[in-house]
């Protein structure tokens, strides 16, 4: 568990408790009491797991695949090296179809 979810569980325990009401909570946590709301009965209906982030171990959303990644990155070098990485990136989807994003070939 991260800091943040430690702190949730800590004060969603105290709600449980009777000692806070989930206004109080809110304030605590420096959330909205929507999402306390939508927190509070994720905790009821499946205790400390329904405070871990749910993507956890799962790849992110923008994940490059390896492959066209260093694809990307080759040919950055190759034909783009004195460029920026945003016109690279550009340049790379409109000549090559090869669309990746800037913070790609950043790292590269």
């Amino acid at each position: 568990m991260s800091v943040k979810e430690r702190r949730r569980l800590e004060v969603l325990s105290r709600v449980k408790g009777g000692e806070l009401s989930l206004v109080k909570a809110a304030e605590l946590l420096g959330i909205s009491y929507r999402q306390v709301k939508r927190t509070w009965a994720r905790y009821q209906e499946q205790g400390d797991a329904g405070l871990l982030h749910r993507l956890r171990g799962r790849a992110s959303n923008r994940l490059v695949p390896g492959v066209r990644k260093e694809q990307a990155l080759e040919l950055y070098r190759e034909k783009y090296a004195g460029y920026g990485p945003l016109l690279a990136a550009e340049c790379l989807a409109r000549d090559d179809g090869l669309a990746v994003p800037a913070s790609t070939l950043r790292c590269g």
